[in-house]
């Protein structure tokens, strides 16, 4: 998980000055009411949402743009208890192999959230069995199959996507694996030859692909365009992940005192959080101590739940 809930970083404290932490006898029993911004368009549909399942549990179409709107969230907030929002809502399939394709899509995105990549591949082939043409199943695969060390196997499930989908899309996912199996060069090409012949793309969909492009230009040494790649993305959509792999590009170009501003203010998920950290100690001065200090409270917190997931930055804080 990247985020820690506040009550959890309490007790984590607590534990650590040695107080017992308070462990709750029944699921049923509220520990804590989280504020709700009024006129939050996500609440107020979450919310409505709920209630029907609350008295239809296995309305499936329902459930799934309950989970789909969550995951949307947790991927904008990463927040992992959105991730938790999503299973939940999913929970009267969770373990059913026949679910609906639908509900068997949203939960291997889940479980690839969650890192348990056999399990996703597993719901992956069965949606692709039902629905062959699933273009969103074949780029979710290809993801887990390339983090999952199958390269090769990635590389196949993108070239299904060149009659299913846009072309960007088709060339994002193809460069994602090239870029690491020695073809950086004809990946970054690819990739500027496929955002020249889409203006019209969607926004997101084309800061994915320019996040792309800047990670693969800081792979073969080009600093200065990488970085303008990086802005341009962010200018577009500010996803965690290229938030993180700039900070990272600053960091490396001895600029920490710039990864501030590029965080922002808001609470920050572990993995940024750690870039925070980072910067305060190479620029010096007492605030890193104090930061560590939250960081550490949250790997503690992740461990005492078993929470193994983001062991890199565990290990990287280390």
């Amino acid at each position: 998980m990247r985020f820690l809930p506040p009550l959890l970083a309490a007790l984590a404290f607590a534990g650590a000055a040695g107080a017992a932490p308070h462990i709750p006898g029944d699921d049923s029993i509220v520990l804590e009411r989280l504020p709700a911004k009024r006129g939050d368009p996500f609440l107020r549909e979450a919310s409505s949402l709920r209630k029907v399942l609350q008295s239809d549990p296995r309305n499936a179409s329902v459930a799934v743009r309950l989970a789909r709107l969550h995951l949307d969230r947790a991927r904008i907030d990463s927040d992992p208890r959105h991730l938790g929002q999503a299973q939940a809502a999913l929970a009267p399939w969770w373990n059913e192999p026949d679910a609906p394709a639908p509900v068997v899509l949203l939960r291997a995105t889940v479980r690839q959230s969650n890192h348990e990549f056999p399990e996703a591949i597993a719901d992956l082939q069965r949606v692709i069995r039902q629905e062959p043409r699933n273009a969103q199943a074949w780029l979710t695969l290809a993801t887990v199959q390339n983090v999952h060390g199958d390269p090769a196997g990635a590389r196949k499930s993108c070239e299904r996507l060149s009659t299913l989908t846009m072309a960007l899309v088709a060339a994002t996912c193809a460069a994602s694996t090239d870029a690491v199996s020695g073809r950086a060069g004809a990946a970054f090409d690819s990739l500027a030859a496929a955002l020249r012949d889409s203006p019209a793309a969607p926004v997101e969909l084309r800061a994915w692909a320019i996040g792309l492009q800047a990670e693969i230009a800081e792979r073969l040494g080009r600093g200065a365009q990488a970085e303008a790649l990086y802005r341009q993305s962010l200018a577009f959509d500010r996803d965690p992940y290229v938030v993180g792999a700039y900070a990272d590009f600053l960091l490396d170009a001895g600029r920490p005192a710039e990864v501030a501003k590029v965080l922002g203010n808001d609470r920050l998920s572990d993995g940024l959080q750690l870039r925070r950290v980072l910067a305060l100690q190479s620029s010096g001065g007492d605030a890193a101590a104090g930061e560590a200090r939250q960081l550490r409270a949250r790997f503690a917190a992740a461990r005492a739940r078993g929470d193994r997931v983001h062991l890199r930055e565990e290990a990287r804080f280390a």
